[in-house]
């Protein structure tokens, strides 16, 4: 579920994506994926990011409940509205093309990588503190992600392989199973 830019399954009320859950695992569907869109937010503190941890949280709650696995999709090098200047990725060709936020981090520089791998390692323990045991990581290149810089480019397959190394490292350290 794209939970973002006040679409459908980030503002309909619960009961219909409830609803709509139950329809897509009858439909054969096996899995629930949703996404913390965390560029607007100050902070996994930020009491609006909790709201919609706690939405997200229970949609996948809710799939589970029908036997859909429980996944997170995110972008490699996500940054909050807050994240440090210093820290910043160069904007992209792709994204000079189809716009940005400005706030994602440069797995290049120095504190870059550390930086998005606890922001992940909060949302993943923000999601087990819910009671959401997920089943799967998504780690997702494109759309606002990425960064232009010399030692990031080509993206797709140098900056943010080597940020998914990083994830990879952690998520495999708090869940070697």
């Amino acid at each position: 579920f794209a939970t973002h830019f006040y679409n459908f399954y980030h503002i309909a009320p619960v009961e219909k994506l409830t609803e709509y859950i139950e329809e897509l695992a009858l439909w054969g569907y096996n899995g629930l994926v949703v996404w913390f869109d965390m560029h607007h937010f100050t902070g996994i503190n930020d009491p609006e990011a909790q709201k919609m941890l706690d939405r997200l949280a229970l949609l996948l709650r809710e799939g589970k409940k029908v036997g859909m696995d429980a996944a997170l999709t995110l972008l490699a090098n996500e940054g909050y509205s807050t994240s440090p200047e210093e820290l910043r990725a160069e904007s992209p060709l792709q994204l000079k093309i189809r716009g940005e936020y400005g706030v994602e981090i440069c797995p290049a520089k120095p504190g870059g990588p550390e930086l998005v791998v606890r922001q992940i390692s909060e949302e993943i323990d923000a999601f087990a503190s819910r009671g959401v045991e997920l089943d799967y990581l998504s780690i997702w290149p494109y759309d606002q992600g990425g960064c232009g810089c010399k030692d990031c480019v080509p993206w797709g397959n140098n900056g943010f392989l080597k940020m998914t190394k990083h994830i990879a490292a952690m998520v495999k350290e708090k869940k070697p199973h």
